[in-house]
């Protein structure tokens, strides 16, 4: 899978950017879920592609994430913190992404 780190202007991980293929919407959760301690608040729902965004939220050591199309790209999801002061847990989200 190919993963694309977005970086602020320290150089610290604030979000990634994933492939759709091949994990679509809900495969994004099942890797989310795989990480510990975390608690997804929303997933996918079926059909829910025509209007949902995000379409995955989820809290991970008391910080909000959100997993979203990103705007303008078909190909691509976006993970990032719900708030971009909160980023400390990306580490840990980007290597459930390259575990999998």
């Amino acid at each position: 899978m190919q993963i694309f780190e977005i970086l602020d202007d320290d150089g610290r991980l604030v979000g990634l950017e994933i492939n759709r293929f091949p994990l679509g919407r809900r495969g994004v959760c099942r890797v989310v879920r795989s990480i510990p301690r975390v608690r997804v608040r929303k997933a996918p729902r079926f059909l829910s592609w025509f209007s949902e965004e995000p379409f995955c939220v989820f809290e991970l050591n008391g910080e909000l994430y959100v997993a979203s199309n990103r705007a303008g790209e078909e190909g691509r999801f976006r993970i990032a913190p719900k708030t971009p002061a909160a980023c400390s847990q990306m580490e840990r989200v980007r290597d459930a992404f390259l575990r999998r």
